[in-house]
């Protein structure tokens, strides 16, 4: 449910963000925020009740970002604060299909675009994230990582949060 152009409620249930199964496509907010600008937040917040939506309750009515493990789920490329609350990230899927220069995070990728000075920032708060794979075998000892985040630039602050059954065939896991 989007409230107005700051935050946005999602009930229970799974919600695709990304199309195309190479492990390449991801719902990517550099598009989506272009015109925002830096000094408003846009908040996500999940857990809200399908039946009544303005009851809460994230470990009820679980929020799922899903991946159905063929697609990497969220990348943040541009100045924005973003704040994640009450999300799963889950089975998302994410390969190196972007070049030697880019690093993937499967669930959630954070980094810069192409001007230096846009970094952003990202409040990650009762997010789960589980069953999240990075693969990226095809490429050198220098690429992969991340199949829960992957922060190649800005900030990224992480409370209160539950890691399961990640994978990764290169680097970090988790972060």
């Amino acid at each position: 449910i989007k409230l107005d152009n700051t935050n946005y409620h999602f009930m229970q249930g799974e919600y695709q963000l990304a199309e195309g199964g190479d492990g390449a496509q991801r719902f990517d907010l550099k598009y989506t925020i272009a015109s925002r600008g830096f000094s408003t937040p846009l908040n996500f917040y999940g857990g809200y009740s399908s039946a009544d939506p303005t009851v809460r309750d994230p470990q009820t009515y679980e929020t799922v970002f899903t991946g159905n493990d063929q697609y990497a789920i969220l990348a943040v490329r541009d100045r924005v604060i973003l704040n994640l609350d009450g999300i799963v990230f889950e089975k998302a899927y994410a390969k190196n299909a972007f070049g030697a220069d880019e690093l993937l995070g499967a669930a959630l990728y954070v980094a810069r675009s192409v001007d230096a000075n846009n970094m952003p920032e990202v409040h990650v708060n009762n997010c789960v994230f589980r069953d999240n794979q990075e693969s990226d075998v095809e490429l050198n000892a220098n690429n992969g990582g991340g199949s829960a985040i992957n922060l190649k630039a800005g900030k990224v602050y992480v409370n209160n949060c539950l890691f399961k059954d990640n994978t990764a065939y290169n680097r970090g896991c988790l972060i």
